[in-house]
């Protein structure tokens, strides 16, 4: 969900939930896996984050802050809890 604050600010919310029918059948995101690499069974992921809008969708500013759990009920080295930001400018034309 999203939550215009102004005509150039929103908020954003996102939730994620992957849940596997067998052992280790998840795998972390890209840059996860680098600190993790194994696989889980269980995922939960939340992000908060805000939207500027400079000059509409041409020119935005994104930024935002997310946590993710995964559980391993194999016990092999999947589990992984763990936050992160992330911060970008994005450009169209």
């Amino acid at each position: 969900p999203l939550y215009d604050l102004t005509e150039r600010v929103q908020l954003v919310l996102r939730y994620t939930f992957l849940d596997s029918s067998g052992d280790n059948g998840i795998r972390l995101s890209r840059y996860q896996n680098d600190i993790e690499p194994g696989r889980g069974d269980r995922y939960h992921d939340f992000y908060a984050g805000v939207n500027w809008y400079l000059y509409g969708h041409k020119l935005k500013w994104q930024t935002g802050v997310q946590y993710t759990t995964m559980t391993d009920s194999a016990r092999d080295g999947g589990a992984y809890d763990g936050w992160g930001i992330t911060s970008g400018i994005r450009i169209s034309w």
